[in-house]
């Protein structure tokens, strides 16, 4: 089980209806998209706390989990913050390339710092989500909504595949480390490649038996999915 499901399974609302967890989910989504920043920054104390009491999280592990997204931001701010021009009045502070100037202008700087609270805001909400709705009431919702079969039945799938992947890395990871396949810069690249190569194999095979599995059970093209 992942430590995501863990702490989803262990939260303190976890009898509470799944529709209304995830009607109240977009109702805080929809505040944090659309309201100002201060009201962002007050949503994210309050949902954080929130979110650290009903999942029983110490700030420092409930802190932990937004380092995973935290370089994709990074590399957007970068991106929005950046701009480059042959005048260099409108920068507030640039540097020469050649014959442009790159740099920051406060318009810039005012759209990062909008799109950073903006974004932590909703990360912060949708944590809420995952950490107090399992996978299965979220199914669940999913089917009360109507979803059509198909769409249901492959989040059913990847989900699975998902603990297949980790395990698999995981295990293949564990082996090379044990022959010092990470012993230095040029072997790690030779070890990286062929995990990669070993992954694509494991997961066709895991697909295969997992084929033969559902073939033996009568498997019909339909999960049954209870409505």
């Amino acid at each position: 089980m992942l430590i995501i499901d863990q702490i989803a399974y262990q939260n303190r609302l976890l009898k509470v209806s799944p529709c209304k967890k995830s009607f109240f989910y977009l109702i805080l989504l929809l505040i944090c998209l659309l309201s100002f920043p201060a009201i962002q920054l007050g949503m994210m104390l309050f949902v954080g706390s929130l979110t650290m009491y009903v999942a029983r999280l110490s700030f420092k592990r409930y802190f932990k989990w937004f380092l995973v997204p935290l370089p994709f931001l990074l590399i957007s701010l970068v991106t929005i913050m950046l701009t480059g021009s042959k005048n260099p009045v409108s920068f507030s502070h640039a540097i020469l390339v050649g014959h442009y100037y790159i740099g920051v202008t406060p318009a810039s700087l005012a759209m990062a710092y909008q799109l950073c609270i903006r974004s932590l805001s909703c990360l912060v909400c949708t944590y809420f989500f995952i950490f107090t709705v399992p996978f299965q009431q979220i199914i669940q919702v999913m089917s009360k909504l109507h979803l059509p079969d198909f769409f249901i039945e492959i989040t059913m799938l990847m989900y699975r595949f998902i603990f297949i992947f980790l395990e698999v890395t995981h295990m293949i990871y564990k082996s090379q480390q044990l022959r010092f396949g990470y012993h230095n810069l040029k072997t790690s690249y030779l070890s990286m490649a062929q995990l990669g190569r070993l992954l694509v194999i494991q997961m066709l095979e895991q697909f295969q038996q997992m084929s033969v599995a559902l073939e033996i059970k009568f498997y019909d093209g339909e999960f049954p999915i209870g409505r």
